[in-house]
């Protein structure tokens, strides 16, 4: 058991939680990924119960479970005393903006994502191959980064703790390999693979390592809708080929008429397939609205919940449907209930704009980091690691400090990078030693994180 999850105690909260059998929600490891088909999700409920109940974690997040719970209540209470000329204004303003939203979509765009198969697990496993055939991982053993999918079968998934990852395994008769992550490795993988991508066309945004965001409608040819649709398909085919041939490694391919669309197109046919979604409005809506609200961008488990409790509003259909009592309750004027009735008409952007970043930087999470000593020197490794992501047109003027501790309270500082010449480790270092002791933790750390912000 590793320190500090142990359940010394059962909190009578924590009982309450698992009698009910609602602990699942609590944790985002317990969602579902690609590859996870078919996995005994009674034993990984089980086994979450089992080895965080009681612990700092499971009473942290029982206690933003409360909150969420009261916001709820509060929801359904106003929706409750809504009145239909409330719900008729409501509808009438929402109306009018699906209207403006429709100007919006645009019509003869091809957009695409490639989404590479378990990445940094496909890299190691591509320079192991005695990898391939057992369950494997790639993460520092406290935290899973990314699990292969012999891995997914038992229940084990990126950002899930590695002591639940292990037991889950081992309790299926099976032995988890843990392997050290290797940043600059997949750094130059991604380099080639974005050196591929480029051939194809300049509008290209990479939103991580192994993911990219693509216009490719100049590639696309032909005379009806049909045609270009088959020549879409080729150029996004030929796009994942020449990837294998140059690393050896699968990807996963969407099309769709806008990004929102194609990425979610590029996950219905992992791994190593692709997929297109409907074209026409009224059957992108067929397609799109039986889906669960969580398919829209943006909307993550605590939103989720919110919008299905709160406001009874399950699948993206339910937005459009619902969205008088959306508006009502969330605001007409409003962004988020704005955002939410777009994507649930299938609208969104075809290019991505290359803002350049504000912010740039690095974090480790740990198992229970002690001592003054052992604290600094990870502190010094994670201000190296932040540096190394910075790029010559970068000019940090700052850097936001992150710790969380034992008992999951988290805090950030802002340090102000004075006076000009080189950002070295050793200033860096420097500034963020003194500010981490200012203030010195009593308990021991389990998160250090450092962020540059740019000018």
């Amino acid at each position: 058991m590793i320190r500090g999850f142990a359940p010394k105690i059962v909190a009578r909260q924590g009982a309450r939680y698992a009698s009910k059998g609602r602990t699942e929600h609590l944790y985002v490891f317990t969602a579902p990924k690609g590859g996870m088909d078919g996995y005994d999700k009674n034993l990984q409920k089980k086994v979450i119960e089992e080895l965080t109940k009681g612990s700092p974690h499971f009473k942290k997040a029982v206690e933003n479970d409360k909150k969420i719970d009261k916001k709820v209540k509060t929801m359904q209470k106003k929706v409750k005393s809504l009145t239909n000329t409330d719900k008729a204004k409501s509808r009438t303003a929402a109306d009018k903006l699906m209207k403006e939203f429709e100007l919006e979509r645009k019509k003869g765009e091809w957009c695409a994502v490639i989404d590479m198969d378990m990445f940094y697990a496909a890299v190691e496993t591509r320079d192991d191959p005695s990898l391939a055939k057992i369950p494997m991982v790639v993460g520092k053993g406290s935290m899973v980064t990314t699990a292969n999918y012999i891995a997914r079968k038992y229940g084990v998934r990126s950002a899930m703790p590695g002591f639940i990852a292990r037991e889950l395994a081992s309790r299926q008769g099976a032995t988890l390999t843990f392997v050290k992550p290797d940043m600059k490795k997949y750094k130059e993988v991604s380099k080639i693979i974005n050196g591929i991508l480029k051939k194809y066309t300049k509008s290209l945004h990479h939103v991580s390592l192994d993911e990219a965001y693509l216009n490719i409608t100049n590639k696309v040819t032909g005379n009806t809708e049909k045609q270009r649709q088959i020549s879409a398909e080729s150029v996004l085919k030929k796009m994942r080929q020449d990837i294998f041939k140059k690393t050896g490694l699968t990807a996963s391919g969407g099309l769709g008429p806008n990004m929102m669309l194609a990425k979610l197109a590029a996950d219905v046919h992992k791994p190593n397939g692709q997929f297109t979604t409907p074209i026409k409005p009224a059957d992108i809506q067929k397609w799109l609205g039986v889906k669960s609200v969580r398919s829209i961008p943006g909307v993550g488990k605590v939103t989720e919940r919110i919008l299905s409790e709160g406001l009874n509003i399950k699948t993206v259909n339910d937005v459009i449907r619902k969205r008088a009592v959306l508006f009502c309750i969330m605001g007409i004027d409003k962004k988020t209930p704005q955002a939410l009735l777009r994507s649930a008409m299938g609208i969104s952007r075809t290019v991505y704009s290359e803002a350049p970043a504000k912010s740039i930087g690095a974090e480790r999470s740990y198992n229970h980091l002690h001592g003054q000593v052992s604290q600094l020197r990870a502190l010094h490794g994670v201000c190296r690691e932040a540096l190394s992501r910075l790029e010559p047109e970068h000019t940090p003027v700052g850097f936001n400090l992150r710790i969380k501790t034992e008992d999951f309270a988290a805090t950030s500082r802002k340090v102000d990078i004075k006076g000009r010449g080189k950002v070295t480790l050793k200033k860096i270092s420097s500034l963020a030693e003194k500010s981490f002791l200012s203030d010195y933790p009593t308990q021991s750390v389990r998160l250090l994180g450092v962020r540059f912000i740019l000018k």
